[in-house]
């Protein structure tokens, strides 16, 4: 068979095959293509004015964590309070980084010095943990082609809500969005999940391994992530308007996919992502780039053995449109 729009089980984050580029496989090549796909990210880049080059090639896109000695953004946000009344997003997000109400102390600094920050990991906008978000998008960040956005209501209990906004790589390579003031942005920046082939020490023809951290394990999930053995995550960042935000490994979640749906692209049942939240951006257009490194050697012999280079360091960029 030839790879066409029908591989599209493992796809996160956009992924695609290169264009124009037609290939025969038999069903064990189809498999390991599919799970390249769900590993890697279409590298593509978006103007500032929301136009859209054509994608270059096929990254990847399994890991979370980043050195846990980077400085986390927490700090900065209990630094920076932030001008707004507690029913607006702008105050969500301050009362999220503080765990306080803002006050009239509180309310010295603009909305657009909040503009683009980084929430804290524990920031529960809308009443999404990481976690909680993380299992309502897995099954959409395995998938493609991507029909619609998922849902994402304000939970029960939620201190307050805002529009919400999932950034991903479009599948028509369009990375431009147009949101509504106040809308806090969910920007996943590497994922990951056992669907094989399964980025770990057993063989690449695995179904199941007992090297993949389970769901629950922190120490092994963590030791999977950084351990230069395995997957071996260098660092990962999210660049709003240039400024970096180093995401620590508290950003990073491992969950059981609910069933129904599961996952889009095998199946796997364990999903892990590197995210966070950031607050609302100011009114204007807005440029907002992910990126990551990574070479472990789990890593680098899967993308051996499926017949591609290792799509590390990778960054694609998005346009912001806020009204």
């Amino acid at each position: 068979m030839t790879t066409n729009s029908s591989l599209n089980a493992g796809l996160i984050l956009g992924l695609g095959l290169i264009p124009g580029k037609s290939t025969s496989m038999n069903h064990g090549e189809q498999r390991m293509t599919t799970k390249l796909m769900k590993c890697s990210f279409l590298r593509r880049r978006t103007k500032v004015t929301g136009t859209p080059k054509v994608a270059r090639a096929a990254a990847l896109l399994v890991g979370l964590v980043l050195f846990a000695s980077l400085m986390s953004p927490h700090s900065a946000w209990a630094q920076s309070p932030t001008a707004a009344v507690n029913s607006s997003p702008v105050a969500l997000a301050y009362t999220a980084s503080t765990g306080k109400a803002p006050t009239a102390q509180s309310s010295t600094r603009s909305e657009d010095d909040m503009s683009g920050r980084v929430l804290p990991p524990n920031a529960k906008p809308n009443g999404y943990s990481l976690s909680a978000i993380a299992q309502a998008t897995a099954n959409f960040n395995t998938s493609f082609p991507r029909v619609s956005v998922p849902y994402l209501p304000c939970l029960e209990g939620a201190d307050d809500c805002a529009a919400l906004q999932i950034l991903f790589s479009a599948t028509g390579g369009d990375n431009s969005f147009s949101v509504s003031r106040g809308t806090i942005l969910y920007v996943p920046v590497i994922l990951n999940d056992d669907s094989p082939p399964i980025i770990s020490s057993c063989p690449i023809t695995a179904t199941t391994c007992a090297d993949f951290p389970k769901v629950g394990d922190r120490h092994a999930l963590l030791n999977y992530m950084f351990s230069p053995k395995e997957f071996g995550l260098r660092y990962s960042q999210i660049v709003v308007d240039g400024t970096v935000h180093n995401l620590g490994s508290d950003y990073l979640v491992e969950v059981k996919a609910p069933v129904p749906p599961g996952l889009a692209d095998g199946p796997g049942t364990q999903y892990m992502t590197l995210a966070a939240f950031l607050a609302p951006l100011s009114p204007g257009i807005h440029t907002v780039v992910i990126r990551g490194n990574a070479n472990g050697d789990d890593l680098v012999e899967v993308f051996t053995a499926i017949g591609f280079a290792v799509p590390f360091p990778f960054s694609i960029t998005y346009s912001v449109t806020v009204h």
